[in-house]
C-alpha cells in the first residue's frame, strides 16, 4: 500500500502571496490504473495558500493505493486568476512515476519540478496495509470545522484522514 502524508509548494517563482491552487493529484495505481484523487479541486472551488502555510488540503483517497513495484502520479495544477479562467497560470502539468523499490517502512519525500514550482510530496509504502471506510453523520445544520487523525506505530505524524 502507498500512504501520501501531505503535499506543500517549497516553491514558487512569483512569490506573490496568497494564491488560489485548483487541479488536481491522482494517483493511478497497480489495481486500477484509473485516477485516485489525493488533491481535487475545481477552478469554482480553490484553496487559498498563503505564505505561512504552503500545503495542499489532502482528499482522502477514494481506495487504498495498491502498488506493486510502481504507480504513475499524475499533476495537473493551476493558480486561479481574475476573470473566466483565459489567464490562470499552469502551475505544474505532468506525469510522474515512482519505484517502491526497497522502501518500505520508511517516509519519503518526493520532489517534482516545473519552471514555475516545487511541489513536495511525503509518503510511505507499507508491506501491510489495511484499508477502512470511515462513515460519520452529523445533526448539525451549520457548518461546522471537524479533523479525523489517524495514527501509526510506524509514523510519528499525525496523519488527516479528513
Amino acid at each position: 500500500m502507498m500512504q501520501v502524508f501531505s503535499l506543500r509548494l517549497s516553491s514558487y517563482k512569483s512569490k506573490s502571496y496568497p494564491i488560489s491552487i485548483y487541479g488536481i493529484f491522482a494517483v493511478r495505481d497497480d489495481l486500477k490504473p484509473l485516477r485516485n484523487y489525493v488533491f481535487n479541486r475545481s477552478r469554482d472551488n480553490p484553496v487559498m495558500i498563503h505564505q505561512d502555510s504552503l500545503a495542499l488540503p489532502l482528499r482522502s483517497p477514494c481506495r487504498g493505493m495498491y502498488v506493486v513495484d510502481r504507480a504513475l502520479l499524475e499533476v495537473d495544477l493551476w493558480v486561479k486568476k481574475e476573470g473566466d479562467g483565459s489567464t490562470d497560470e499552469q502551475l505544474l502539468s505532468m506525469y510522474v512515476e515512482i519505484d517502491s523499490g526497497s522502501n518500505l517502512k520508511k517516509t519519503l519525500t518526493g520532489r517534482i519540478h516545473s519552471e514555475d514550482c516545487i511541489l513536495d510530496m511525503d509518503y510511505m509504502f507499507l508491506a501491510v496495509g489495511v484499508e477502512v471506510v470511515i462513515q460519520v453523520f452529523t445533526a448539525v445544520d451549520s457548518p461546522h470545522h471537524v479533523r479525523f487523525f489517524a495514527s501509526s506505530s510506524c509514523f510519528d505524524k499525525e496523519i488527516v484522514i479528513f
